[in-house]
C-alpha cells in the first residue's frame, strides 16, 4: 500500500508552537502530547521517552535546515505513530549545521516494520529539503494548513500493511 506523509498525522498530532528549548524538553513535550491523546495503548510514555533519549544520546536526529526527525523502534508498538511540531523560537538540537530546529517530525515505528523505515525517513528528508515546504510551514496559522502542506508537497512511501 502507498501512503502519503500527511496520512500519518491528524490535526491533534500537530503542535503549532512548541515551547521546549532543547532536545529533551521538545521530545518530552511531544510525547506528553501524544500521551494526552491516548495513542499509547501498547507502550508507556516512559518507555517511549527512554528510547528517544537513548537514540539522541547516540547521535542527534537533527538533519540541518532547521529540521529534526527523531525516530525509534518499539517492540510492542502496533502501528506507526507520528507527531509534528513547529517551534517559533527554535530548539537547540545539536544540529550538524548548528542551526536551531524549527520543524520536528517525530515518528515511532513498530519493531517489525523496519521494512518501511528507510522509505519513510527518505521521504521526510526529501520533503524537508524543499525550501518551499519549509517556508510554507513557517507561515502557517492553523493545524489544517500544516496537514494541507504535507498533503500537497509531501511524498508517498511504501507501506505493505499498516494495520
Amino acid at each position: 500500500m502507498i501512503m502519503k506523509l500527511a496520512e500519518l498525522l491528524t490535526e491533534d498530532q500537530v503542535i503549532l508552537n512548541l515551547q521546549g528549548q532543547d532536545t529533551f524538553e521538545a521530545l518530552i513535550e511531544m510525547v506528553e502530547h501524544l500521551d494526552d491523546l491516548g495513542v499509547f495503548v501498547d507502550v508507556s510514555k516512559d518507555e517511549v521517552l527512554d528510547a528517544l533519549k537513548k537514540r539522541e544520546e547516540q547521535v542527534s536526529t537533527a538533519v540541518g535546515f532547521g529540521v529534526a526527525i527523531p525516530h525509534i523502534f518499539l517492540p510492542n508498538l502496533r502501528r506507526i505513530t507520528a507527531i509534528f511540531a513547529l517551534s517559533k523560537q527554535g530548539v537547540s538540537f545539536q544540529a550538524p549545521d548548528g542551526v536551531p530546529v524549527h520543524f520536528i517530525f517525530l515518528f515511532l515505528m513498530p519493531e517489525d516494520r523496519r521494512d518501511i523505515h528507510l522509505s519513510l525517513l527518505a521521504n521526510l528528508a526529501k520533503f524537508f529539503h524543499s525550501s518551499e515546504a519549509r517556508q510554507s510551514l513557517k507561515e502557517v496559522t492553523s493545524r489544517e494548513e500544516v496537514l494541507a502542506i504535507f498533503s500537497e508537497k509531501g511524498n508517498s512511501f511504501i507501506s505493505k500493511n499498516d494495520s
